[in-house]
């Protein structure tokens, strides 16, 4: 897959952060019960320090299967780069190569993978947000994007979700892909 350049003028909102793989012991998760009608946790790793995640889960499957990527994310100790576009890049696609530049040399040095994208187009045009992390230290981007590409697929899970007719804009949508990645 060709490597996607991005500069810092093209986006109107970043973020950059890193992980500490070593600040949370586990991750919970929460999820409906609707015969109980109560809202129950499920636990990935141990109790001791456990992050929580936000959103409530409409299965204990689901909230399993978000409590095991985010500990796994957090187990790789990650860095993550967000940017916001107001004017839409259609050809950013998740598992895409990405250099960023402009931004701090940390994050320009750093070999992004795509790893969600949201397209969306209402009243104010064609937008794009994209989400990418990267496997352990910053470190300069080889011109092929060979550390990227070498990025194994598994638990490949796709989730869209499609927004329509929101107050006062009738073209209104957002498509939201996620994959989850593993290094070999």
């Amino acid at each position: 897959m060709p490597c996607v350049t991005l500069a810092r003028r093209d986006g109107d909102h970043h973020r950059y952060s890193t992980t500490n793989r070593d600040a949370y012991t586990g991750v919970k998760a929460f999820w409906n019960d609707t015969n109980g009608a109560e809202r129950q946790s499920v636990l990935a790793g141990s109790d001791d320090n456990a992050k929580q995640l936000r959103p409530t889960h409409a299965s204990e499957a689901d909230a399993l299967d978000a409590a095991r990527a985010e500990w796994r994310r957090i187990q790789r100790g990650l860095a993550e780069f967000e940017l916001t576009m107001a004017h839409g890049r259609a050809d950013v696609l998740p598992e895409s190569p990405l250099r960023v530049s402009g931004f701090k040399p940390q994050t320009d040095a750093t070999p992004w993978l795509v790893t969600e994208v949201e397209h969306s187009l209402g009243d104010s045009g064609f937008g794009t947000r994209v989400q990418c992390e990267v496997k352990g230290p910053p470190r300069a981007l080889s011109r092929d994007a060979s550390d990227a590409e070498r990025l194994e697929t598994r638990d490949r899970r796709h989730r869209v979700a499609d927004h329509r007719g929101q107050p006062g804009s009738q073209r209104s949508f957002s498509r939201l892909i996620t994959h989850s990645f593993q290094k070999k």
